[in-house]
């Protein structure tokens, strides 16, 4: 063989290992991400939940809103990761863990989020 066929096999073996390990980095980051995007949102969704117990308590008991009671759906105990809350009288926190490892490379990919009467506050921690 001379040498430009082997210089011409070791560029195809060095460029289909580059692209490879792009490839994986990018369904990687993808998979990541959308586990992120998919807990953010069902987070959203049970402090919007919450948020509704929470008005009609106060309804209810003349004017006496609370957060104490409500617990999460057993719809949302299926979804992909863990979800766990925990309820005080004037707020619900959140703490949401999902099935890709997050940013650190070490831990999943976790999310808060604390709930009021007036807002949805959404954290990610990895």
């Amino acid at each position: 063989m001379r040498i430009q066929q082997i210089i011409i096999i070791l560029f195809i073996i060095v460029f289909i290992g580059l692209a490879g390990y792009i490839g994986y980095t990018v369904v990687s980051t993808n998979a990541i991400n959308s586990d992120r995007e998919q807990l953010t949102s069902t987070l959203y969704d049970l402090g919007v939940l919450a948020q509704q117990y929470y008005k009609r308590m106060e309804q209810n008991k003349n004017g006496n809103g609370t957060f104490i009671g409500w617990s999460i759906p057993a719809q949302y105990r299926n979804k992909p990761g863990t979800f766990n809350s925990l309820t005080k009288n004037d707020y619900v926190y959140f703490y949401a863990e999902g099935t890709h490892k997050g940013r650190n490379t070490t831990t999943p990919v976790r999310i808060t989020a604390k709930v009021d009467m007036h807002d949805i506050k959404i954290t990610i921690i990895n």
